[in-house]
């Protein structure tokens, strides 16, 4: 593990949009909610990784319409794009997605 790698908070569909779908490389997505533990060490745990592509998180409370665009079903979840499209989302723990496909 790295050191410190910034998480940027995603507020909105059109931001969502514009840094997410518009982007091109590699996007990491954390949808997480303010209430979850699981979400909070995850953040932890993703801020101390070698991840070398942005990694951007979004609140499900806020952005009920994404999460469910997004079939986000449970908290914390992840979604990693590539050129703007969805290349590959969780089906396991949010570490063995990390380390199998990230």
């Amino acid at each position: 593990m790295k050191g410190d790698i910034a998480m940027i908070e995603i507020k909105n569909k059109e931001e969502f949009y514009e840094k997410v779908i518009d982007s091109r490389g590699k996007v990491l997505v954390e949808f997480y909610g303010d209430r979850c533990p699981k979400c909070r060490n995850l953040e932890f745990m993703l801020s101390k990784s070698s991840i070398e592509c942005p990694i951007y998180k979004v609140n499900i409370d806020e952005n009920m319409e994404l999460a469910n665009e997004y079939d986000v079903l449970s908290i914390p979840f992840l979604i990693l794009f590539e050129d703007g499209k969805e290349v590959a989302r969780q089906k396991q723990s949010p570490m063995a997605f990390i380390r199998n496909v990230v």
